[in-house]
């Protein structure tokens, strides 16, 4: 109801929510190509993905926001978003040291569109991520984990009026591991 009712909705004590009245609407376009590599006797599998959406839409949300209040309208605007999104991932099972390695790589492209005190504004936006995985077994009762996983962003105006902070970027590295022992029949230590 929120999308077509023509009026002001109360979401909460400090939310509401406004609609120009226009009914919202959107089409997309995805192209995509996925391709698959296996070989199940090796335990090994690769894959490879690339999507490029286009999405077409007749409004847009803007978010006014002061000390007490958080007010979102929807305005009539035909609004346009590119964006393309490809991986390549990789899994081998390791029988020399009994294994799982998993590893992916993907590349993000957005642009997209958004209002900013009132100032309608182009941003592109790029996201490229890289994880990597072991799952090992040591011994009859001791397992390893690993997980590591890579993230860089990167938020840039590409048009209207340049406003500060308008370029943004972010690195970001998570890495974790585990260590499972079985201690005795019924007993199971992990440590992370």
């Amino acid at each position: 109801i929120n999308d077509v009712y023509a009026g002001n909705i109360l979401v909460n004590f400090r939310s509401l929510y406004s609609n120009s009245g226009a009914l919202p609407k959107s089409n997309s376009n995805v192209f995509g190509f996925n391709y698959n590599f296996r070989r199940g006797l090796k335990l090994m599998f690769l894959n490879l993905s690339a999507i490029y959406t286009i999405k077409n839409a007749n409004t847009i949300s803007t978010t006014f926001l002061n000390d007490n209040f958080e007010q979102r309208i929807i305005l009539p605007f035909q609004n346009r978003t590119n964006s393309f999104n490809s991986g390549l991932s990789f899994s081998k099972f390791l029988f020399g040291v009994q294994t799982t390695l998993n590893a992916r790589i993907g590349w993000q492209f957005d642009q997209t569109n958004n209002i900013v005190n009132n100032a309608l504004l182009g941003y592109s936006n790029y996201i490229t991520s890289a994880n990597l995985s072991t799952d090992s077994k040591l011994t009859d009762r001791i397992f390893f984990k690993y997980y590591a996983a890579y993230t860089y962003i990167e938020s840039i105006q590409k048009s209207g009026q340049p406003v500060d902070g308008s370029y943004q970027h972010l690195n970001q590295l998570n890495k974790k591991w585990e260590l499972n022992l079985g201690a005795a029949k019924n007993l199971n230590l992990k440590l992370t």
